[in-house]
């Protein structure tokens, strides 16, 4: 499910394409290029099934956890082929292992089980990324995440009679989830422009919220408060301080080395922008309010 992810989507399925057979995407109203990507990625021979939540009006019934489970089923059930694992992933998460080694891995699923991938997050560490660095170049893996975090992969018996939790973490009422030992490399802040689009317009957002608590977003607000004092200009120090700000990183900034990710031949991608367009998402942000 994606929303203005058009710097990143490209990278999304070109790299977990070396894993993944098939795509289905929920684009939530991008205002980006993040659909005629997808598009193009499909003339090019991926095999991605892309839906549009539609009207802001149609949206406003959604609930992310009910849509993720919709989207659980009907991946399952209108794949060209029967899949043997659904795996729910956001645009901003990449597998780099090898095919090989995911199915070993998985083979080790007893009946009922499911596995867990365990989050590694990447920072910016050398700039904001561009659509000619390869990502080696920008991004360290953080040794320490602030809170152990792991996504669900789910062979696909279990799919009739299980949910997902929010944020795709494991399934309701089954305990019986297995740590597969894999890295699934987080790319929460890529650039400049990104995460000042992010902070911006989630602290406009919350405060719009009519029932909004007093500690609410507090750290996005305040990222968002800094990024003015800043003239909406960031450095490379400041990117990476409120890039780990925004994650609630207070461990010691360690980093690791993950050689799948070091082994992985990159290729530049081909349809990507140069930099995110923040006039296209702040435009967006003021008609969504208008409309509201």
């Amino acid at each position: 499910m994606v929303k203005n992810e058009s710097d990143f989507i490209e990278r999304f399925v070109r790299v977990n394409s070396r894993v993944i057979d098939e795509f289905f995407i929920i684009d939530d109203n991008s205002c980006d290029e993040t659909v005629s990507i997808l598009q193009s990625l499909i003339k090019e021979g991926f095999t991605i099934t892309v839906v549009s939540l539609g009207t802001k009006a149609a949206r406003s019934q959604y609930r992310q956890n009910e849509v993720m489970n919709w989207l659980l089923r009907w991946s399952y059930n209108d794949c060209q082929e029967k899949p043997d694992f659904v795996i729910p992933l956001d645009a901003d998460e990449l597998l780099f292992l090898k095919r090989e080694e995911l199915e070993s891995k998985l083979s080790q699923l007893q009946p009922g089980q499911y596995g867990g991938m365990k989050w590694t997050t990447f920072v910016p560490h050398n700039g904001s990324l561009t659509n000619q660095d390869l990502l080696k170049k920008r991004f360290l893996p953080l040794r320490n995440e602030q809170y152990a975090c792991f996504k669900a992969i789910i062979p696909a018996r279990l799919i009739a009679e299980n949910e997902l939790t929010m944020g795709n973490h494991a399934l309701k009422n089954n305990p019986y989830q297995v740590n597969l030992n894999i890295d699934l490399c987080h790319f929460p802040i890529r650039s400049e422009n990104q995460i000042i689009a992010k902070a911006l317009v989630t602290a406009n957002k919350f405060s719009l919220k009519k029932d909004k608590s007093p500690t609410e977003g507090y750290h996005i607000i305040r990222i968002a408060n800094e990024i003015r004092k800043s003239k909406y200009r960031l450095t490379e120090e400041q990117l990476e301080m409120y890039t780990l700000s925004y994650l609630g990183v207070e461990v010691p900034k360690e980093f690791k080395v993950i050689q799948d990710f070091m082994d992985y031949e990159e290729r530049l991608p081909k349809y990507t922008p140069e930099s995110l367009n923040l006039a296209a998402v702040f435009d967006n942000l003021i008609l969504d309010i208008v409309n509201e």
